[in-house]
C-alpha cells in the first residue's frame, strides 16, 4: 500500500489492497469481476483486504474457483462465508500505515511504528549488527534477537570480554580482548578457537562464507580459509581503526595514514587510496553507505563525510556537528556511532545538551537536516540499521538496553 493509497482512505475512499485496482470517488469501491477483486464498504481508517495471492492485510480472496461474494468476504474450503478482516492502519502492529508493515513487537501510533525495548538489564551492549534475521550485539557474550519470534538469547558466552565479531550464514566469528579468534557453529553452539595472539582486532566482517579481520597493533588483515585455519593476508593496514565490508569488497580506515583505503585480497595489490588527507583529522567509526563510505571526521567541531567507493569523486561534508549548544565549554556535540543503509545514515551522539545526553539521527546521503529518531538517551554506545529496521543501545547507568525501531 503506497502513501498516496493512504492518503485516500483517511479521505473517507474505500480502498482495495491491490496493485492495479484503484479506488474510484470518494465515498465507495467499484463492484469487481469474481476472481479480481472482492470489494466492500469500510470506515474512515480502515481497510478492506482485497485479491488472492497478493499482499494483503489478512485473507480474502476466491477459494480458487472464483466464488466471491458481496460485501467483502469470501468462501472458505468448507463452503462458508468468511468476512474480510478489517484493520485499523493507523494502530495495528502488524499493518502499521500499510498492508503487512510489521512493527516486530512494537506499537503503532498513527501509522508509524514505535521503539521497542528488546532486551534490558544487558551489560555494556555494543558493537550492533543488523543482519536478515535480526539484531546481534555483544554483551556478556554473543546476544541476538529474532525478528521473528521478537526473543533475545544468548549465542554464545566467551570465555573473556569479547571486542569485535560477525554473524555469517552458518557461523559467528568473534575476537576477545586477549587476542584469541574463536569460530561458533551456529547449528550446534560449539565454539572452536582458531587464532592466538591478535593485536587489538579493530573488525571482523563476513564476506559471503567467508571471514576477515584487521588488526590495529601489526596492520594486518586476516582471514579463515576453507578448513577454518586463520591465515594472514597482508600486513600493511596503516594501523586501522576500522573495517568496511561492502559485496565482497573490503575498506579499511587508517588514522595514522588519514585516509580510506580498499583492501585487497592479493597481497601484491597495493592499497587503493579512496581518500586521504593527511592535514585533516582521522576518519573514525566507518560504514558502507549506498554508493560509498560514510565516517566521522574527529577534527574539532566534527563532521559526517561521505567518500565515494570509486575514489574518483569528491569526499563530501553531509553534516556538521558543532560545539555544545546548551553548555559550549563541554566541548563539541561527538558522534559515537555510525551506521547506513541505501538510502540514509545513522548516527548517535553524546554531549547534546549536557554531559552524557543525546541523541540517534537520520540523514539523507543529500544532506539536509537530520531527523531525529530518538531524544534524551544517556551512554548511547552502539547504532544498527538495514532497510526494515534502525536499532540502537545505551548503557544508562549500567543497565544496557538494545531497542529496535522499525521504519
Amino acid at each position: 500500500m503506497t502513501r498516496s493509497t493512504l492518503h485516500w482512505w483517511l479521505a473517507g475512499a474505500c480502498v482495495v489492497l491491490v496493485g492495479g485496482c484503484k479506488p474510484h470517488g470518494p465515498d465507495a469501491c467499484p463492484q469487481l469481476d469474481a476472481g479480481a477483486c472482492q470489494t466492500g464498504t469500510c470506515p474512515v481508517g480502515t481497510a478492506v483486504t482485497g485479491c488472492e495471492g497478493s499482499t494483503v492485510c489478512a485473507p480474502c480472496g476466491d477459494d480458487g474457483g472464483g466464488q466471491l461474494k458481496d460485501g467483502g468476504g469470501h468462501i472458505d474450503d468448507g463452503g462458508q462465508m468468511v468476512p474480510c478482516a478489517v484493520v485499523d492502519l493507523l494502530s495495528d502492529g502488524n499493518h502499521c500505515g500499510a498492508c503487512g508493515h510489521s512493527c516486530l513487537g512494537g506499537s503503532c501510533v498513527g501509522g508509524t511504528c514505535q521503539p521497542v525495548v528488546v532486551a534490558s538489564n544487558e551489560l555494556n551492549p555494543r558493537a550492533l549488527q543488523v543482519a536478515d534475521e535480526g539484531v546481534y550485539w555483544l554483551a556478556d557474550g554473543v546476544r541476538f534477537w529474532s525478528k521473528r519470534d521478537h526473543v533475545s538469547s544468548t549465542v554464545w558466552a566467551p570465555p573473556s570480554t569479547l571486542r569485535a565479531f560477525a554473524a555469517g550464514p552458518s557461523r559467528i566469528v568473534a575476537a576477545t580482548e586477549t587476542g584469541e579468534v574463536w569460530s561458533i557453529d551456529r547449528a550446534d553452539g560449539g565454539a572452536v578457537k582458531v587464532a592466538d595472539g591478535q593485536d587489538r582486532v579493530v573488525g571482523v566482517r563476513a564476506v559471503g562464507d567467508g571471514f576477515f579481520w584487521a588488526n590495529f597493533g601489526n596492520s594486518r588483515l586476516m582471514s579463515l580459509d576453507a578448513t577454518g585455519a586463520a591465515i594472514e593476508i597482508r600486513a600493511d593496514l596503516c594501523f586501522p581503526n576500522g573495517l568496511v565490508a561492502v559485496g565482497a569488497r573490503l575498506y579499511v580506515t587508517s588514522p595514522a595514514c588519514r585516509g580510506i583505503a580498499e583492501v585487497s585480497t592479493v597481497a601484491s595489490e597495493p592499497l587503493q587510496w579512496l581518500y586521504q588527507d593527511l592535514s585533516g583529522g582521522s576518519p573514525q567509526r566507518p560504514s558502507g553507505a549506498g554508493n560509498g563510505i560514510v565516517w566521522f571526521d574527529d577534527s574539532y567541531s566534527g563532521s559526517l563525510r561521505l567518500t565515494p567507493f570509486d575514489g574518483g569523486g569528491t569526499t563530501s561534508s553531509l553534516y556538521t556537528f558543532g560545539p555544545n549548544p546548551v553548555v559550549p565549554s563541554a566541548g563539541p556535540v561527538e558522534c559515537v556511532a555510525l551506521a547506513s543503509d541505501p538510502d540514509h545514515a545513522y548516527f548517535a551522539t553524546a554531549n547534546e545538551s549536557g554531559a552524557g545526553d543525546g541523541h540517534v539521527y537520520a540523514l539523507s546521503y543529500d544532506g539536509g537536516t537530520p531527523l531525529a529518531v530518538s531524544d534524551r538517551e544517556v551512554s548511547l554506545l552502539s547504532v544498527g540499521a538495514d532497510t526494515q529496521l534502525i536499532a540502537w543501545s545505551a548503557d544508562e547507568f549500567g543497565m544496557g538496553r538494545v531497542v529496535v525501531q522499525a521504519k
